[in-house]
C-alpha cells in the first residue's frame, strides 16, 4: 500500500503533510492528449502504471481545466496531471455542460476561452516541473505539439520577470530557482499509448530512429537548444526519452498485479514504463540533469526544493496566473493572439463594424425616450453589429456597444420613468420632484407627468373636470377634490373627518411596527404605453376644465391650513361657511356627533397612511380621504326625473334606488294602516355610484349589476341587495368605448342618500376592502357611525386610492375579474332609532341590546331579574333603602338563593364592603342601587364592576333615581345591566323603562337552562322587537306610542344639555338646598356629605314636628309636593325631590321658603322668625 496524498489546484495544503518529514522532491508533470475511447485518460493511467497502483480513477470533469497531483513523501516525488480540452474525452464533456453558452455565444468563443485557461496551466507546469512527460494518442508523433512548444516558449519569455517577482514572495527559496524563474529547464519525455504497426514489439532501433527524428524536428524549429536554460524544455542526449506502451492496461489488471506481488500468486509482468521513467528520476534525485550539449557551455541549473517550498510556490504561482493581473501582462496578452487566430479576424472585423452599430442606436433619437425605447433601438444595432460581425469577437464587441448605448441614453437623454398609481411612467426627462432630493444636482426639478389624464367629478358630483394620473395618495384622495370644489360645492355643508392636527412645529410620521412600503406596479413598459395610449379622452376632452399643477400645488397647501378646523358634526354648518338659504335644512337628532376629541389624540405624530381597523388607535393621517356632503334638502331629489343636474350618467343610470324601512313609533302622529299601530314606514332613497376613467358614471342595482331604467324613468329595483350584501368596489364599465375591445374599469365612487321625513336617523358606517385578504378594511376614522340628519341629501364620497402602511392597492387591470378584486362590505348603512341611541347616550354605553320596556321603573327592575335569574342561582342584594327589599322579593319569586348585605338608613356601601361580600357569598349576580330614593343616598359604582368581572359575577344596577343627576358610566364602570324610569330626572311621563344589557349578561341569557319566566319581559322577544339583533323584526305587544315619543323628547333635552352640564345643575341644587336646611336647623339623614343623593334629599323631621301637616300644608296652599318616608324612615324623613326640570335654584329657593312656613305652622315659633333664618 502507498501512503501519499491527491491534491488538486487550486491548493489547500495541510501542514499535517510535512509533520514527520519534508523531502526534497522531485516533479515529474504528464501532459499530453487523450483518444475518446479512453476511459481514463492516459496521462492518468501512465501514473497508476507508473505506482502499480489506481491512484487515479475517476474521470468526471466539471471544469475547463484541472491541475491534480499525488504528492509521495516516502519516494521523494510529485507526480501532476493536467486534465483539460486537449484530451477529447473532457473535452466533449465539457461541451455539454456548456450547451447554452455553445446556442448563444459560438464554438469558436466557448473554445478560445477554454483553451486559453488549459494553456496557462501546461506554461505553469513547465515552470515548476523537472520531468515533463508528453503522451501521444496514437504511435505517430502529433506534429500539433510543435506550434503547442513555440506558443510556450514565446510566453515564458515574455512572462519571466513576472514569475520572478512572484517567486520574490516566497521565504527560503533557492537562489538558484530565482534566478532563472523555475527548477530547471525540464526534461521532456515522450509517452506514446499504442505501439508501431506491424511490430509486435518495440524494437529499440525503431525507437532510436523515432528519437532522432523528434530531436531534429524540435532543433530545427528551435524549440530546444544546446544551452537547455535558454529553451522551454531540453531532450536527453545519452538516455532514452521515447517510449511505447505495449498495451494498457485497466483498473482490473493492476489490481490483478498488486495481489500477485502481495501473496506471490504468480509471475507477474515487469513493469517497462517504471524502468524508463525511473532511470530520469533516479538521475535528477542524485546528479540532476545537464542537458547542454556544445563545447562552449556553462553548467545547467537544477534545484530540488523541500516540498513546502515547491507548494508555496505552486500555490501563488497558480493564483497569479489565473488573477485579472495577469491576464493583462504583456506575456498572456500574447498567448491568447497567439492561440485565438480566428478571434485576431473576429475582433479587427467588429472595431470596423462598431461604429456603424452606434450610428444605427442614434438615428432620429428623441430628445428623451424610454428604458423600453433605448432597449428597442440597442437591439436594432446588436442586429446590424451581430449580421455584419464574425467569429468569437462578437460577443465582445456587443458588450461594448451595449455600454456606449448605456452612456449616451444616461447621458441626458433618459426619461424619468417614475411609475404613477396607476402604473404609468412619468414622460418628463429624468428630474427632481423637490430641490432637497439625493441625487445630481445639475437635475431639474419638475413635477411627475405621465400624460395620462382622466375625467373625475367632485365630491358631489355636480361638476366634472380633468384629472392628472396622480403620483402620490394626497393628491388622488385630497388636492383634486379641494381644488375643484373652490368652484363648485365648497357653498354646500361638509363634515370635518378626523385628521391630525400638531400641536407644534415639531411632529413626524408615526413608525408604524411591520411596515415595509412597497409598490406594486406592472413592469413592462411597453404595455403601460399602450394602456395610457388607451385611455386618451378623445374628441369631447376639451369639454371639461383642466386642473394646472399650479392649482394643484395651492390645493395641496392652503393659506388656511394653519388655522385649526373645528369638527363639525352632521347638521352642523362651521360658522365660516355660506350656506344657499334655499338648501338650510332644520337639523334633528338626539345628540352630537361623536368627534375624535373624546379620544387621546396624538398631536406630534401622523398616520402616514390611510386609516383602516387595523392602524394604531390615536394616530391619525394628515388629510382626509373621504368627503361627506350635504346638497340640501331631501326635496332635491325627484325619482321621476332621477339626477337631472348631475353630469356623465349614462343613459336610465342616473336614478337613486327606494329603500322601505320600518319604524317602530310615529313621529308626528302618523302611523301606518297595515303594520299596526306602533309601525309606519319610510322611504330612503339609497344610489351607488360607479365611475370609470373616461368620466362615465352608472349607478349599480344589485351587487355586479348596472341600473338600467325605463324609458319612462321608472325603476323596478330595490335597495334591499345593495344595503343588505357586500357590493364591488369595481366593475368593468358599460359605456360604448368598450364595445369590441377591452373595458375599463369603473370605481364605486360614491354613495347617494336621501334621508326621510321622520324622527329616525339614517347611518353610514363604510368599511372597504380594495383587495383580496390580506387586505385590511378601511374606515372613516368616527369612532361611530356618520349620522345623517333627516330629510336632506347627502353624498359620501371615497377615497380614488386606497393605501396602508405596507403598499398602495391600484385597481385591478383585468375587466373580467374587477367585481372580485375589492368590495364594500356590508353593516355600511344603518337606520338607527332615536329613542334607543338616546337612552345608550343617557347610559354612556353601546350595547346593541339596548330599549325602553313599555312599563315603569319596577318593569325595568323585573325584568332586569327574570332574564338572568334562574332556579337556585344566588343573588346578592344590598339593601340600605326600600328598593334593594323589593329586588330581593322578586329574585326571590324567581327561585334564586338570595342573599342580603345591608347598611343602615342613610348610608351607602364600600368597595371593601363589597368585595367581602363576593368573597363571602360566590354570588351568580350582585345588585345594588345608585340612587337609594327612599333615603336619599347615593351608591358609588367606579370599581365595583371590576370586582364583581374578578369574582365571575354579573352587577345589576338601578338607576331609576339618579339617572342624569348622577355620574354615570356603564361602559367605563363594567356594569352588565342598568335600568331606569322615565319619570324621574328625565322628566318624562311614567310608562317607560329604559333598559341596557351588556355582553356578558346576553351571554347569561343565551346559555339559560330554562325559558325565561316572563314573556313579556323576555329580552329575547323584546330585542328583535327592537330590532337589536339582525333578524326580521316580530310583533311582541302594542307600545305605548305616545309615551316612547314622549321618552323621545325628553332624551333630546337631555343630550341638548349634555350629561356633565346636567349632572353639574343637580349637585349645585343640591349643595344649595343643603345650605338652606342647616339655617332652617334641619338636617339631611345623610351624614356623609359624599354619601347624599343629587336628586333626592331626605331630610331627618325634628322633634315635635307634625311631618305631614308640613307636607299637606306645602301642596294645598303652594301645591310643592314634599313626600314622606318610606319603609322604615316612614314618619321620620321627609324626602325632597329636586330632578330634571325642577332643579333650578329658583325652585330650591321657593321649595325652602315653603318648608319654612309648613314648620311655623307646625311649631311654637311665628312664621317671621322661621323665615328669618333664611
Amino acid at each position: 500500500m502507498l501512503h501519499g496524498t491527491k491534491f488538486k489546484f487550486p491548493l489547500k495544503v495541510d501542514e499535517k503533510w510535512f509533520l514527520t518529514s519534508d523531502p526534497s522532491i522531485t516533479v515529474v508533470s504528464v501532459i499530453g492528449k487523450t483518444n475518446l475511447a479512453n476511459k481514463l485518460p492516459a496521462k492518468l493511467a501512465c501514473i497508476n502504471e507508473y505506482f502499480q497502483y489506481p491512484i487515479f480513477q475517476n474521470n468526471e470533469q466539471d471544469e475547463e481545466s484541472t491541475i491534480e497531483g499525488y504528492f509521495c513523501p516516502k519516494r521523494k516525488l510529485l507526480f501532476l496531471c493536467c486534465v483539460g480540452v486537449y484530451d477529447n474525452n473532457s473535452l466533449n464533456s465539457l461541451f455539454r455542460q456548456m450547451d447554452e453558452s455553445l446556442s448563444t455565444k459560438g464554438f469558436l468563443y466557448c473554445f478560445s476561452n477554454t483553451k486559453n485557461v488549459a494553456t496557462k496551466h501546461l506554461l505553469l507546469m513547465f515552470l515548476i516541473s523537472h520531468i515533463v512527460v508528453v503522451t501521444n494518442s496514437t504511435a505517430h508523433f502529433d506534429m500539433s505539439y510543435i506550434q503547442l512548444f513555440r506558443t510556450l516558449d514565446s510566453v515564458r519569455s515574455k512572462f519571466q520577470t513576472n514569475v520572478v517577482e512572484v517567486l520574490k514572495t516566497v521565504p527560503g527559496l533557492p537562489k538558484d530557482w530565482l534566478t532563472i524563474g523555475r527548477l530547471c529547464s525540464p526534461r521532456v519525455l515522450f509517452y506514446f499509448e499504442q505501439k508501431p504497426p506491424a511490430q509486435k514489439e518495440t524494437p529499440k532501433s525503431f525507437q532510436h530512429l523515432l528519437e532522432d527524428q523528434i530531436y531534429r524536428l524540435l532543433k530545427k524549429c528551435r524549440i530546444v537548444a544546446n544551452v537547455s536554460n535558454n529553451a522551454l524544455f531540453a531532450i536527453p542526449s545519452n538516455q532514452e526519452f521515447v517510449f511505447f506502451q505495449s498495451h494498457q492496461k485497466d483498473t482490473f489488471s493492476f489490481l490483478l498485479d498488486l495481489l500477485n506481488e502481495t501473496f506471490d500468486i504468480g509471475k507477474g509482468t515487469s513493469n517497462e514504463f517504471f524502468e524508463f521513467l525511473q532511470q530520469h528520476i533516479e538521475l535528477a534525485q542524485t546528479k540532476g540533469f545537464s542537458d547542454n550539449v556544445g563545447r562552449h557551455v556553462g553548467p545547467s541549473v537544477f534545484v530540488l526544493p523541500p516540498a513546502s517550498v515547491w507548494f508555496d510556490v505552486a500555490s501563488k504561482l497558480f493564483d497569479y496566473f489565473m488573477s485579472s493581473q495577469a491576464d493583462e501582462s504583456k506575456g498572456f496578452q500574447l498567448l491568447r493572439s497567439m492561440l485565438d487566430v480566428e478571434g485576431q479576424f473576429s475582433e479587427a472585423r467588429c472595431a470596423k463594424v462598431l461604429p456603424l452599430a452606434l450610428a444605427a442606436y442614434q438615428e432620429n433619437l428623441p430628445s428623451h425616450y424610454s428604458s423600453q425605447y433605448h432597449e428597442n433601438k440597442k437591439t436594432q444595432a446588436k442586429v446590424l453589429l451581430s449580421s455584419h460581425g464574425r467569429g468569437p469577437g462578437v460577443q465582445k464587441f456587443l458588450a461594448r456597444l451595449d455600454a456606449e448605448c448605456d452612456r449616451f441614453w444616461r447621458n441626458g437623454r433618459r426619461m424619468c420613468e417614475s411609475p404613477s398609481i396607476g402604473g404609468h411612467p412619468c414622460i418628463q426627462p429624468v428630474h427632481k420632484v423637490q430641490p432637497d432630493d439625493p441625487g445630481d444636482g445639475k437635475l431639474p426639478v419638475l413635477p411627475h407627468v405621465s400624460g395620462v389624464r382622466y375625467v373625475s367629478a367632485c365630491s358631489c358630483g355636480r361638476r366634472q373636470a380633468n384629472r392628472e394620473d396622480p403620483y402620490d395618495v394626497k393628491c388622488a384622495n385630497h388636492d383634486f377634490y379641494r381644488l375643484i370644489e373652490e368652484e363648485c360645492c365648497g357653498r354646500l355643508l361638509h363634515v370635518t373627518f378626523p385628521v391630525f392636527k400638531p400641536s407644534s412645529e415639531h411632529f413626524e410620521a408615526a413608525q408604524l411596527k411591520g411596515a415595509s412600503k412597497s409598490l406594486t406596479f406592472a413592469k413592462d413598459v411597453e404595455k403601460i404605453i399602450n394602456a395610457a395610449e388607451e385611455l386618451s379622452l378623445g374628441p369631447d376632452e376639451n369639454e371639461y376644465c383642466e386642473l394646472s399643477d399650479d392649482r394643484l400645488s395651492q390645493a395641496a397647501h392652503p393659506a388656511g391650513d394653519d388655522q385649526e378646523e373645528s369638527p363639525a358634526s352632521l347638521g352642523k354648518v362651521e360658522p365660516n361657511e355660506v350656506v344657499d338659504e334655499e338648501n338650510v335644512m332644520e337639523v334633528g337628532g338626539i345628540r352630537e356627533q361623536l368627534n375624535n376629541s373624546s379620544r387621546d389624540v396624538s398631536t406630534t405624530q401622523y398616520l402616514p397612511c390611510m386609516l383602516h381597523v387595523h392602524s394604531p388607535p390615536g394616530i391619525l393621517p394628515r388629510y382626509p380621504s373621504w368627503s361627506l356632503v350635504c346638497l340640501g334638502s331631501s326635496s332635491l331629489y325627484s325619482h321621476n326625473a332621477g339626477l337631472s343636474d348631475q353630469p356623465g350618467f349614462l343613459t336610465g343610470s342616473g336614478f337613486l334606488l327606494p329603500w322601505d324601512v320600518p319604524v317602530r313609533y310615529s313621529g308626528k302622529g302618523k302611523r301606518g294602516g297595515k303594520q299596526g299601530q306602533n309601525e309606519f314606514t319610510v322611504k330612503i332613497f339609497v344610489g351607488v355610484e360607479y365611475e370609470c376613467p373616461r368620466g362615465h358614471r352608472f349607478m349599480s342595482s344589485s351587487p355586479g349589476r348596472v341600473l338600467k331604467a325605463t324609458g319612462a324613468g321608472l325603476v323596478k329595483d330595490s335597495a334591499q341587495h345593495i344595503t343588505q350584501n357586500d357590493v364591488p368596489l369595481y366593475l368593468p364599465c358599460p359605456c360604448p368605448y368598450s364595445r369590441g375591445g377591452k373595458a375599463l374599469i369603473a370605481q364605486l365612487m360614491r354613495i347617494h342618500i336621501v334621508t326621510p321625513k321622520a324622527p329616525v336617523d339614517v347611518t353610514l358606517d363604510p368599511k372597504v376592502r380594495p383587495a383580496p385578504p390580506p387586505c385590511p378594511e378601511f374606515i372613516t376614522g368616527f369612532p361611530e357611525p356618520l349620522q345623517l340628519s333627516p330629510s336632506s341629501y347627502w353624498i359620501l364620497r371615497f377615497p380614488y386610492i386606497y393605501e396602508d402602511e405596507n403598499q398602495i392597492y391600484a385597481p385591478p387591470k383585468e375587466g373580467s375579474r374587477a367585481s372580485q378584486h375589492g368590495y364594500l362590505l356590508k353593516g355600511t348603512y344603518g337606520i338607527m332609532d332615536e329613542v334607543k341611541e338616546g337612552i345608550q347616550y343617557a347610559f354612556q354605553t353601546k350595547n346593541p341590546l339596548t330599549l325602553a320596556i313599555s312599563g315603569t321603573g319596577h318593569a325595568g327592575m323585573e325584568a332586569a331579574i327574570c332574564n338572568l335569574v334562574e332556579r337556585n342561582d344566588v343573588v346578592l342584594i344590598g339593601v340600605n333603602g326600600i328598593w334593594g327589599e323589593r329586588a330581593a322579593d322578586m329574585a326571590m319569586r324567581q327561585g334564586a338563593d338570595v342573599r342580603n348585605f345591608s347598611k343602615p338608613a342613610g348610608e351607602n356601601f364600600t368597595l371593601a364592603e363589597i368585595e367581602a361580600a363576593l368573597a363571602q357569598h360566590k354570588p351568580a349576580i350582585l345588585f345594588l342601587v345608585q340612587g337609594e330614593s327612599s333615603t336619599g343616598v347615593v351608591q358609588p359604582l367606579d370599581g365595583a364592576g371590576a370586582l364583581c368581572s374578578k369574582h365571575d359575577c354579573l352587577l345589576v344596577i338601578d338607576t331609576v333615581a339618579s339617572l342624569g343627576g348622577e355620574p354615570f358610566y356603564m361602559d367605563r364602570w363594567q356594569v352588565d345591566v342598568v335600568y331606569t324610569g322615565s319619570q324621574k330626572v328625565l322628566g318624562a311621563p311614567p310608562g317607560t323603562a329604559p333598559i341596557s344589557f351588556g355582553p356578558r349578561a346576553v351571554a347569561k341569557i343565551a346559555s339559560r337552562k330554562t325559558p325565561i319566566s316572563s314573556f313579556y319581559f323576555d329580552m329575547n322577544w323584546l330585542g328583535n322587537y327592537w330590532g337589536c339583533d339582525d333578524q326580521p323584526r316580530k310583533y311582541h305587544h302594542t307600545a305605548p306610542i305616545s309615551s316612547i315619543y314622549s321618552l323621545r323628547e325628553a332624551l333630546a333635552l337631555l343630550a341638548g344639555e349634555g350629561l356633565d352640564k346636567s349632572w353639574q345643575r343637580h349637585s349645585r341644587c343640591r349643595d344649595r338646598l343643603v345650605a338652606g336646611l342647616a339655617k332652617l336647623g334641619l338636617h339631611p339623614l345623610a351624614k356623609d356629605p359624599a354619601a347624599r343623593l343629587t336628586c333626592i334629599t331626605a331630610v331627618r323631621v325634628p322633634d315635635g314636628v307634625d311631618w305631614k301637616s308640613v307636607t299637606a300644608h306645602a301642596m294645598s296652599s303652594h301645591l310643592v309636593e314634599i313626600a314622606g318616608g318610606l319603609g322604615p324612615t316612614f314618619g321620620q324623613i321627609w324626602r325632597i325631590g329636586l330632578m330634571g326640570q325642577n332643579a333650578t335654584e329658583e325652585r330650591v329657593d321657593r321649595v325652602l321658603d315653603v318648608l319654612a312656613e309648613g314648620l311655623a305652622k307646625s311649631s311654637h315659633n311665628t312664621p317671621a322668625a322661621i323665615m328669618g333664618r333664611l
